[in-house]
């Protein structure tokens, strides 16, 4: 309360009969309000409790405001704890992890040490995932004498079985000294009468080519498969970008029914011969953007765009009810313009995708629709990845679901494989969930979230396999290269 006022739970008076019975109480004026001292016996009574003021009259001097609290008293003290609060920050650990190179050289044996190891990187301080990092050294160099161009003789095994030289042709010249590098020495070997020699001196890890020889024994780079996923990754990131919802990799819902008498959810395996390039001829192999959701304009209009704006193409082509027209060309009758751009025009005729999907659902799947027929070749390509399935139609008894006659399944398809593996392993990394059966999300990656995948972690074999179906067979090859060399110097001295 102001000064020279006091609370009225502090000013107290005694009410009752008094007497014998003593029959009294003690009561406090209004504890919310403030009283200034009076000498008016008109004014509230009561005396101060704490002596401040010897006041025995009280007139209201304005509310109080009530702040804090006033322990209870039946319940004794009230439990205390000691709150802490640490501020957000960042623990670095460090821990080095050097990449040589120098022992893979050495073991091959075409290359040794000719000195010690120097640092030609350092000292210096680099900010690595936004921490300093200061090392004394960052790059060593180790300098290696390496026998790339040690002459050989493939001759001498000849020599020595008792070949005599017939000729000698240089197959290869240097163009700045004039010597001679590669020489082709033809032999006369002595063959017995009464037998048949049939000899071959070609090395199984040399191919040659056009009088060039290189050596086959070093192994595959083991990095090939995972820089063209990443190419591609930025690739399609780039062509398939939302611009409405800046989101990249996006898919699509699409569901397919089990029932009693016909399930619907299969795979179609004529859906890996719908990729770009094999229904427009050119474009991406891994790209299946026919398959996709017809109304959709955005995937329709990037991959067309990307397939066609800087490729020089004039004219038109219909594929499934999608027209792209190229510089004024006309569109079929009945067409609806999807994209109209300066020089492009993407149209799209329904009836011609209905029909050309119905006649394939038909073939294969009488009572299915038209978009578990899709789905089937969507999932024939790998594109899906699955949500979830619910009960979709049941049979009731008075309100209750008895016994569920349609499963439905739903899922997210994108229009690549390596769309869908970012999407099942990127999503763990961002806690991005697929929804539900009923309501599953499809969305891509925000801009935000793509940069912080990390697609180290990422398991891409599957697509590796996309990229190289079937590696060469090296071991195949060199025997068939072998096996057209039947004569080798024995002879003529030529391999044939």
């Amino acid at each position: 309360c102001p000064a020279g006022t006091q609370s009225g739970d502090r000013i107290a008076y005694t009410t009752g009969s008094g007497g014998d019975a003593g029959d009294t109480q003690i009561t406090y004026l209004e504890e919310g309000r403030c009283y200034a001292p009076s000498t008016d016996p008109s004014d509230a009574p009561g005396q101060d409790t704490t002596g401040t003021y010897p006041a025995s009259y009280w007139r209201p001097g304005g509310n109080r405001p009530i702040v804090g609290f006033r322990l209870n008293p039946l319940y004794g003290p009230i439990p205390q704890m000691a709150l802490s609060f640490e501020r957000p920050h960042t623990t670095v650990t460090e821990s080095d992890q050097w990449d040589d190179q120098c022992p893979a050289l050495e073991s091959e044996g075409r290359c040794a040490i000719t000195g010690a190891a120097r640092c030609v990187g350092g000292p210096a301080t680099k900010v690595i995932d936004g921490a300093s990092v200061t090392r004394a050294c960052w790059r060593y160099e180790t300098s290696l004498s390496c026998q790339y161009g040690a002459p050989t003789d493939e001759c001498a095994p000849l020599a020595a079985a008792g070949c005599t030289p017939n000729s000698t042709v240089c197959r290869q010249m240097n163009p700045a000294t004039g010597t001679c590098e590669v020489a082709e020495n033809t032999y006369n070997c002595p063959v017995a009468a009464s037998s048949a020699v049939t000899a071959r001196n070609c090395p199984t890890d040399v191919f040659c080519i056009a009088g060039s020889c290189f050596n086959t024994t070093y192994t595959n780079d083991a990095d090939f498969a995972r820089s063209m996923s990443f190419l591609e990754a930025g690739r399609e990131a780039g062509v398939y970008l939302d611009t409405d919802n800046l989101q990249v990799f996006k898919g699509e819902a699409n569901r397919c029914r089990d029932r009693l008498l016909k399930n619907c959810c299969t795979s179609d395996s004529a859906g890996r011969g719908m990729s770009n390039q094999s229904m427009f001829g050119v474009g991406s192999r891994l790209v299946f953007d026919v398959l996709m959701n017809s109304g959709n304009r955005e995937f329709l209009y990037h991959g067309m765009q990307a397939l066609l704006m800087s490729g020089g193409f004039s004219g038109s082509f219909t594929t499934y009810g999608v027209t792209v027209a190229i510089n004024g060309t006309a569109l079929p009758a009945g067409s609806a313009v999807l994209y109209a751009g300066e020089s492009v025009v993407v149209a799209f005729d329904p009836w011609s995708l209905v029909i050309a999907i119905v006649i394939y659902v038909v073939m294969s799947a009488i009572s299915c629709d038209e978009e578990e027929g899709k789905l089937a070749m969507k999932e024939g390509a790998r594109l899906c990845h699955t949500v979830g399935t619910y009960c979709s139609s049941c049979i009731r008894v008075l309100g209750k679901c008895v016994s569920c006659i349609t499963h439905t399944t739903t899922k997210c398809c994108f229009n690549s494989v390596l769309a869908r593996i970012i999407n099942e392993q990127g999503r763990l990394q961002v806690a991005k969930w697929w929804g539900t059966a009923e309501g599953p999300d499809c969305s891509g990656f925000t801009i935000a979230q793509l940069q912080s995948l990390d697609f180290a972690r990422m398991d891409l074999t599957e697509f590796y396999a996309s990229i190289v179906p079937n590696m060469p067979d090296v071991g195949a090859m060199q025997g068939g290269a072998a096996g057209r060399a039947s004569n080798c110097y024995y002879g003529k001295g030529r391999c044939q």
